[in-house]
């Protein structure tokens, strides 16, 4: 029995051994560390090495879809999920306010499937709590998965809180675009100002991005929500939104200076810093230096306030 032979049984041990313990991790790592091995020691050349790395990644492929019971045309499957319990009480000095405890929980589980030709494919259920949806007829907040504990330990509702598809059509080292249907993570980058980061809207998103350089691309994001389906109107209200981003050359901090320095200067920075709390001086005034990586997206919002 010659070395390659041999090296074939010992791999298609491995392979069998993490398929029934389902563990792709353990299995990538054990093969690879073991043909190096035999690499380095000379009973292999690096072409069959090669050679056996891809057969043993196609047999384990094979026995570990056959063990899990996943067709060949899901890649990859992840579960995830939290729970949270926590604690509320409202209290006032005033005479007039009713004092409240509240004790809450939230549960979130989903699942992602990586398929074939760049898809993906998401669903998520989480808690919600319907007795405080104020205003609604059906369904829960569409801003909290939160659900209180109340009404004599009655039945607590599970909802679904995504379902999507999505779609990587491009993806190369220039440029990738993604399209995105259903009910989704929110695919904006935002502040509270505009959305809570519990929301999920519905409808379809693009994300385009072009990679100018390692340091250097350009974003544009795009999104159109359905927010409610009237069925006495056709005047059913939309929400389309968009957002350009670019991660540019921007200032770099400056250096501190000896000497004096006129006031009319320090005033001017002052001024500029205290318009833009978020941000040191340094961000928002541009020196002559050469510049560092910043996002010029948000040297411009600094700039606008």
């Amino acid at each position: 029995m010659n070395r390659y032979r041999i090296a074939r049984l010992l791999l298609g041990a491995g392979t069998a051994a993490a398929a029934l313990l389902g563990l792709p991790g353990a299995h990538a790592q054990s093969t690879d560390a073991l043909l190096d091995k035999l690499v380095e020691k000379g009973i292999l050349t690096v072409k069959e090495a090669n050679e056996l790395r891809e057969e043993s990644d196609n047999d384990f492929n094979k026995a570990y879809a056959a063990k899990s019971g996943m067709p060949d045309w899901v890649t990859a499957l992840k579960i995830n999920g939290d729970f949270r319990g926590r604690f509320e009480g409202f209290y006032a000095d005033n005479p007039d306010f009713v004092d409240r405890n509240r004790w809450r929980y939230r549960l979130r589980l989903g699942v992602t499937a990586n398929l074939k030709e760049n898809f993906e494919i998401g669903v998520r259920l989480g808690s919600g709590d319907l007795d405080n949806a104020a205003g609604m007829t059906s369904g829960s907040d569409p801003i909290s998965n939160n659900q209180t504990l109340q009404n004599n330990a009655s039945k607590k509702g599970i909802y679904l809180d995504q379902a999507y598809a999505r779609w990587t059509a491009l993806n190369r080292p220039a440029v990738m675009g993604v399209l995105t249907v259903g009910k989704m993570e929110n695919p904006f980058v935002f502040s509270d100002l505009l959305f809570d980061s519990d929301y999920t809207p519905e409808g379809a998103a693009q994300q385009v991005t072009y990679n100018l350089s390692a340091q250097q691309a350009l974003k544009l994001n795009l999104g159109q929500f359905v927010l409610d389906e009237i069925g006495g109107s056709s005047a059913d209200p939309f929400l389309l939104g968009g957002r350009c981003a670019s991660s540019l050359p921007g200032p770099r901090r400056s250096q501190p200076v000896l000497g004096p320095r006129s006031s009319a200067s320090s005033t001017t920075r002052t001024s500029r810093a205290a318009r833009c709390p978020t941000s040191t001086p340094a961000t928002c005034v541009a020196p002559a230096t050469p510049p560092a990586q910043t996002d010029r997206g948000s040297l411009l919002a600094c700039r606008s306030r």
